[in-house]
């Protein structure tokens, strides 16, 4: 807890009869109550005489150190020149001689550019190596509606087809941008999750300062942005963010009221015009404003901020100065502890809420946390699934598959995708509100070997949309889509699939090999049988696994091929040959039970700016009667092999 005066200066000599804490309501019976400073030698000394004193709560100087992860988010250029020059600031002025820092950056995941240490020149060399990262820039909420209101908007000409490749291309882009949006988000609270974990065992206080512009989360990353709050409030880790935007010229609450005034003179336009007053077009536009005011950054950095006990430093382009009360607090602050009334670990949140007898004074404090077991996961939804899943009968039709891909790194990108049909879904409908909700669950987690957890990657799908809609919502059911980054190994992808409605469960087990040799050993992907294929967005990410030229490729998912839709079988995969070694040779192999039917070499195009080959092609399926095949990829070059296969079923 962090106690200020009216003018901002920390109070220090308050006693543990000054103070209240409440858990849902209820009194609660404080057991300890100290001052802890890290003040220099001077304070130290007037600390032992004013401990003589028991009319004051002794001041007892910390043993230990503090240990500040310095996180940039995805920065727009001029953001990321503001936030690195505070930073630096920060460490020149506050950073003390027991201090740690580390300094990180996101962009489509975490990238560690300095480990925590004493050494501050490392420190400013890894910031002045953040300012030169690119900026990877990403799709603007509501791109993909614009297009559609465009392109609806579009005349019904003689040739009717060019309206409908306008609402085709239009589609595409914005089922790609919602994707990136979640991609971002994931990228964003993974990023953050992974550093509270490895801050978690650390002793003395722990911090993380996170600088961001833009905090995009959608609603199916939602439940684990609020999560995040929980895991850092149970390491003990506080997060003070900073809107890198700096002083903006109009808020981003003040831009969405702007944009309803204009959609309310659009409706009413409409209706003097005798128009319908909520056409697609408006409702396109409402859900884009949605957007706007669900990512307000300032509105994100402050649920982080505030409810692990830290500030939000916003509306300043001078960051530096508001920075330096980051310093005060991590070395000046009240530590107190109580045992709950409520011994229930029901995994509800709990709620607490600080009270001072002194009404002239400020106090800062965490706001609650989640009554779970050490061992108990910090969301809720996920025991609820685990638990439905011991009761559910028959299993759901989702369908899973893991993927892996090398990199340059010795890590491997590992792909985890589910299809959620709506048929697996409960649609709630409310006939009074004229609104329909949905809450699904996929809880995904990545075993070792020896069946230790070494990531998770589950989300909670809890989506509503107007009654008028539903139809739509169920054509199009849910993606899941996460990502890990693994060593090589061998895993196993357990994913449990809840509709809570419903309270139907079923679980799918994926093995999973992954080979991640970087650049120094040949190696190849996971082969992708390919579902369908689209244009590419113009502004697509570069990262992104499964663009192949001007393509957007999407994985089919164990679904039989059938011969009366699709004449041919595409496929599609990735190898990144060794560094400095020979150029690699592939060959393509059909098999039936184990048997080969059919081989053929491939023509291997040259890497790319990446060192990696990405190869795309498709089989006539002719001759192929109906029953499961295997198809094989083998890639040699003068000094290793490697293969991969994909299983496929064909019907007439």
């Amino acid at each position: 807890m962090v106690v200020r005066d009216k003018k901002g200066r920390l109070v220090k000599d308050l006693k543990a009869s000054d103070v209240e804490v409440y858990e849902d309501g209820a009194l609660q019976k404080l057991e300890s109550f100290r001052l802890i400073t890290r003040a220099g030698e001077a304070e130290a000394d007037k600390a032992k005489a004013a401990s003589g004193d028991q009319t004051k709560q002794p001041v007892v100087p910390e043993i230990g150190f503090s240990a500040v992860a310095m996180v940039f988010d995805n920065l727009t250029p001029d953001s990321r020149r503001y936030a690195c020059q505070a930073a630096k600031a920060y460490v020149n002025e506050n950073i003390k001689s027991k201090d740690y820092v580390g300094v990180f950056a996101l962009g489509s995941s975490l990238a560690p550019v300095q480990s925590f240490t004493r050494d501050m020149e490392l420190t400013k060399k890894a910031i002045d190596q953040v300012e030169t990262t690119a900026y990877n820039t990403n799709i603007k909420p509501g791109t993909g509606q614009d297009l559609l209101n465009k392109a609806e908007k579009l005349p019904d000409l003689q040739d009717p087809s060019q309206k409908q490749f306008a609402l085709f291309q239009a589609t595409v882009v914005e089922a790609f941008e919602k994707l990136e949006l979640q991609r971002k988000g994931l990228a964003t609270v993974n990023g953050l999750a992974a550093i509270i974990e490895a801050q978690k065992n650390m002793a003395g206080r722990k911090a993380i300062l996170f600088f961001s512009d833009e905090v995009t989360i959608t609603p199916e990353t939602g439940a684990q942005f609020a999560d995040l709050t929980s895991a850092a409030n149970k390491a003990n880790v506080t997060i003070y963010t900073v809107d890198a935007a700096g002083l903006r010229s109009e808020s981003q609450t003040t831009e969405a009221a702007r944009n309803q005034r204009a959609l309310a003179e659009r409706a009413r336009n409409r209706a003097d015009s005798g128009g319908l007053i909520l056409g697609q077009a408006v409702l396109k536009d409402m859900e884009k404003n949605e957007s706007i005011v669900n990512n307000s950054a300032l509105g994100r950095l402050e649920q982080l901020a505030l409810w692990t006990g830290g500030f939000v430093v916003s509306d300043t382009n001078d960051m530096a100065k508001r920075l330096g009360r980051v310093d005060e607090e991590l070395r000046t602050y009240y530590l107190m502890s109580y045992a709950t009334t409520n011994q229930n670990l029901d995994g509800k949140f709990r709620r607490i809420e600080v009270k001072l007898k002194r009404s002239d004074l400020v106090v800062q404090s965490r706001k609650g946390y989640y009554a779970a077991s050490s061992g108990a996961s910090f969301a809720d939804f996920e025991a609820a699934a685990i638990a439905a899943l011991n009761k559910s009968g028959a299993p759901l039709p989702v369908r899973a598959m893991a993927l892996s891909f090398p990199q340059a790194a010795p890590v491997a990108r590992v792909p985890v995708i589910a299809q959620i049909p709506s048929d697996a879904i409960t649609f709630v409908e409310d006939k009074a509100a004229k609104t329909w909700t949905t809450d699904f669950r996929v809880i995904a987690q990545i075993k070792d070997r020896e069946k230790q957890v070494v990531k998770n990657l589950s989300q909670q799908f809890r989506l509503n949309g107007p009654l008028d809609k539903l139809a739509e919502a169920k054509r199009n059911g849910l993606n899941y889509y996460r990502e890990a980054e693994l060593p090589t190994g061998g895993y196993e992808i357990e994913i449990i699939a809840h509709d809570a409605p419903s309270a139907k469960a079923s679980m799918h087990r994926i093995p999973l090999e992954v080979a991640a040799e970087g650049e120094s050993k040949l190696s190849l992907s996971s082969v992708i049988i390919v579902a369908s294929a689209s244009p590419a967005p113009g502004n697509r990410q570069a990262e992104n696994l499964f663009v192949v030229g001007d393509l957007l490729l999407t994985p089919n998912l164990d679904a039989p091929i059938r011969k009366s839709i699709s004449k041919q079988l595409p496929f599609f995969f990735t190898i990144r040959p060794a560094k400095g070694g020979a150029a690699p040779t592939a060959e393509l192999e059909i098999l039936q039970n184990g048997k080969p039917l059919a081989k053929l070499p491939l023509p291997l195009p040259a890497a790319d700016a990446s060192g990696r080959i990405q190869f795309a092609s498709a089989l006539p399926l002719d001759s192929l009667s109906a029953g499961g095949y295997e198809l094989k990829i083998s890639v040699t070059d003068a000094k290793s092999a490697v293969s991969r296969s994909a299983s496929f079923t064909v019907e007439p």
